[in-house]
């Protein structure tokens, strides 16, 4: 698994947001050009869930953009002041960590982190290699337990960047308003 993070949310009512103007605003406020930047949105289409990323040469693939996220809140809290439900941020690197951060009606209203080598693990059985328990345990942890909200597995959630996507371009002359109806159509339900 690769590190990695985005945006995590319920699509009702998207429609009538603009999430690239949401993504630019979340941008200005982090002090980033969105010029050479894109957001990648995919989805869970059964139980509905959208995952929102940035595609841009400050979030990088692996540690460096799973951090980027991790520190980096606007576009959630943004998009937490326009939907009904909470916005989520998300950020994992394997070998490290992973935190979870969620926001409604524009404030921070949880959040964990969880790094690994501070856990404490009992695997149950004398070579420490139970995967039931080691499962259950991953269950607990901030992505799993936020998959439990959405109703969806742990793995499920980790594997939404590598689901159906459009990319939308944020700067000047990027896809126009008919292409951007489309290609959100195309993803929400």
């Amino acid at each position: 698994m690769s590190a990695h993070g985005g945006y995590l949310l319920r699509p009702e009512g998207l429609r009538s947001l603009d999430l690239v103007e949401l993504a630019r605003s979340a941008l200005a406020l982090e002090g980033e050009d969105p010029s050479d930047a894109a957001i990648q949105v995919s989805v869970l289409r059964s139980p509905g869930v959208l995952r929102v990323a940035f595609d841009a040469p400050f979030t990088p693939y692996g540690r460096r953009g799973a951090l980027w996220y991790r520190d980096h809140h606007a576009f959630a809290r943004l998009t937490s002041e326009r939907i009904a439900g909470a916005a989520h941020v998300y950020a994992i690197d394997a070998d490290t960590f992973e935190s979870v951060t969620s926001y409604a009606a524009g404030h921070r209203v949880g959040g964990e982190s969880v790094v690994y080598d501070e856990l404490e693990m009992d695997f149950g059985d004398e070579d420490g290699t139970d995967v039931t328990v080691f499962e259950e345990m991953r269950a607990r942890w901030p992505i799993g337990h936020l998959g439990q909200v959405f109703g969806v597995t742990r793995d499920e959630l980790l594997h939404l960047p590598w689901n159906q996507s459009v990319l939308l371009q944020l700067g000047k002359g990027g896809v126009d308003e008919a292409e951007r109806g489309r290609l959100l159509s195309l993803i929400l339900p």
